[in-house]
C-alpha cells in the first residue's frame, strides 16, 4: 500500500523513496494512550464552540497524539535528496502542534525554529525549549523576510495545508522565508485532500478562503490518493516555486479518545528543492 502508485509517470516514480510503514507506527498505535471519557466530553463540548481546535487540545492536555516520521525515515529521505545534514537553520513544521512531529525533525537541524498560530500550542512549545513564531506565516512571511528573518535552508509544511485557510498561500510563504538554492521544503499532507479550516476568517465553516485542487466535476467520483498526489507533484508545488526531489508515502496516524479508535490516513511526503517561480517574485507572498 505504501509503495508507489504503479499509474504513476516514471518521472515521480524513479523519486519514489519507501519508508514505510516502519516498525514505530506498530508501536505508536499498540501503546498510544486514549483520553477518559470526562476529556472526551470536554474536548467534544469545546470544539463545539467558536475555539481554536489545537487551543482545546492544548487545555485539555493533547487528546489526540500523532505520528507520522521517524528520524531515520527523515534521514533516508534526505539521503536520497542528496540533502546534508544536520540542516544549518530550519523553521519547522509551520502548525507545528504538540510537538511530536517536530521532535523526529530537531536533531537534524543546527538552529530550529517552530511556528504555531495555537497560544496554547505555542506555549508547550516553548516549555519544550523550542523558539516559537506565534503566527500565521500566510500573512506574515513578507513582512519577516524585510526584518532579516528569512533565509530559511529548510521549511517543514507538515500536515497543515489541509488545515489553513490559505494553503496556496502558505506554500508561497514558505518559498519566501526559504534562502536562495539549495534550500528545501519538507511537505506532508494526507489524501485524499480534505480541507478542515474552523477559525474567523471562514466564519467557521470549515472551508477554507482559497481552493488548493481541482474539486471533482458533480457526481464524479473522489479523485484517487494517486491522482490527488500527481496535481501536488506536477502542479501545485511547480507553481509554487518548488521541484519534487524524492517521494514517499506514509500512514499519518491520530491517536484516538474515549469513544473512538486511532485513525489512520495515507499521507504524502515530499522533499523538493526551491526554484525560480515563473509567476513572480518570492517575495509577493
Amino acid at each position: 500500500m505504501y509503495g508507489a502508485p504503479p499509474e504513476w509517470p516514471r518521472r515521480l516514480a524513479s523519486r519514489f523513496v519507501p519508508l514505510g510503514p516502519d516498525p514505530a507506527a506498530e508501536a505508536f498505535l499498540r501503546s498510544v494512550p486514549r483520553a477518559s471519557v470526562a476529556r472526551t466530553l470536554a474536548h467534544h463540548a469545546l470544539c463545539g464552540l467558536p475555539l481554536d481546535d489545537f487551543d482545546v487540545n492544548a487545555w485539555l492536555g493533547i487528546v489526540y497524539p500523532l505520528h507520522l516520521l521517524t528520524n531515520a525515515q527523515l534521514r533516508a529521505l534526505f539521503a536520497a535528496a542528496a540533502l546534508p545534514t544536520p540542516l544549518s537553520r530550519a523553521l519547522d513544521d509551520v502548525g507545528a502542534g504538540e510537538g511530536s512531529v517536530t521532535a523526529e525533525l530537531r536533531p537534524l537541524c543546527a538552529r530550529l525554529v517552530a511556528a504555531e498560530t495555537s497560544r496554547g500550542m505555542a506555549a508547550r512549545l516553548r516549555r519544550a525549549g523550542l523558539e516559537v513564531w506565534e503566527e500565521d506565516l500566510a500573512e506574515s512571511a513578507a513582512a519577516r523576510v524585510r526584518a532579516g528573518h528569512g533565509g530559511f535552508s529548510l521549511v517543514a509544511l507538515l500536515n497543515v495545508l489541509d488545515r489553513c485557510s490559505r494553503p496556496r498561500g502558505l506554500l508561497s510563504a514558505a518559498h519566501c522565508l526559504l534562502g536562495p538554492s539549495p534550500s528545501w521544503l519538507l511537505l506532508a499532507t494526507p489524501l485524499p485532500f480534505r480541507p478542515a479550516y474552523f477559525g474567523p476568517d471562514t466564519r467557521w465553516s470549515g472551508r477554507p478562503v482559497e481552493p488548493f485542487l481541482e474539486a471533482p466535476a458533480p457526481g464524479a467520483p473522489e479523485a484517487s490518493w494517486a491522482s490527488e498526489a500527481e496535481q501536488i507533484l506536477d502542479g501545485a508545488l511547480p507553481r509554487a516555486g518548488f521541484e519534487p526531489r524524492a517521494i514517499s508515502r506514509v500512514p499519518y496516524l491520530c491517536g484516538g479518545d474515549a469513544f473512538a479508535p486511532a485513525s489512520e490516513l495515507d499521507a504524502l511526503v515530499v522533499l523538493a528543492e526551491r526554484a525560480i517561480r515563473s509567476g513572480g517574485n518570492a517575495e509577493d507572498a
